[in-house]
């Protein structure tokens, strides 16, 4: 069984160090375990994951990504930033809950975060990432809907991806009353905590990173350029200073 979870904030525990996966493996040995960073850029693994993965201390880094190791060994940490999430294989597992559970789950969840909203009077939210528009719209056909809600995708430069978008666009106009979309979201860089916003200098505390670049920035203005001509909204994620910079 796959068991996933985290919030985790390493800058919070005594000493201020990376967790690895030996505090995992002594309770999960023989299961995957995924555990996610409180910034969404990181992730802790057990040892389980890295064989059903391939990731070994000969593992290089894919672009955008780092699998950290230690300096000492050689041997991956069990943390996977950004990109290198991507590499997670877990293998043939069980979950508890069949489609339809998970589904009951998922719109419960749906229920009550309009009810906190509603509780703070929050009128009106933004998803910037990917978001299930279906859901929303049975909200809205079932008078559930209590806030307006700005969905967004990822910015792709797919053509054919693009003209979906355009259809989606059509369907949720940005002036509509409920639901809208428009917006494009892309990253550039990744995370101060993560360590992997894209810097101009080396970080204090890991003087052999400066971040990591999410996409050449060529393909980054190829991709702007081509969805912005077709009518969308774009924002980047950027956090560190060259990052920021357009470099």
């Amino acid at each position: 069984m796959l068991i996933e979870g985290g919030h985790w904030e390493h800058e919070m525990f005594i000493g201020k160090k990376w967790p690895t996966k030996e505090l995992i493996d002594k309770v999960s040995p023989d299961n995957p375990v995924i555990l996610e960073r409180a910034d969404g850029h990181s992730v802790l693994v057990n040892s389980y994951v890295l064989k059903k993965s391939g990731i070994t201390r000969n593992s290089r880094d894919p672009f955008g990504g780092e699998i950290q190791k230690d300096p000492a060994t050689g041997e991956p940490t069990g943390i996977l930033k950004e990109k290198a999430v991507d590499l997670i294989v877990t293998g043939n597992v069980k979950t508890e809950s069949t489609t339809e559970e998970q589904e009951v789950i998922t719109w419960k969840g749906y229920l009550l975060a309009l009810k906190e909203a509603r509780e703070y009077g929050v009128t009106s939210i933004q998803i910037p990432g990917k978001a299930d528009f279906g859901a929303y719209e049975k909200l809205r056909k079932e008078g559930q809907l209590t806030c307006r809600v700005d969905i967004g995708e990822f910015l792709t430069g797919d053509s054919i991806e693009l003209l979906k978008f355009l259809q989606e666009k059509l369907k949720f106009p940005v002036d509509s009353n409920w639901i809208r979309f428009g917006y494009l979201k892309v990253f550039i860089d990744g995370t101060i905590g993560s360590g992997t916003a894209l810097m101009f200098k080396p970080f204090a505390d890991n003087p052999k990173s400066s971040g990591l670049e999410m996409m050449p920035y060529d393909e980054y203005e190829k991709m702007v350029i081509k969805a912005d001509k077709m009518g969308f909204q774009i924002g980047t994620h950027a956090i560190g200073d060259k990052g920021n910079s357009g470099c």
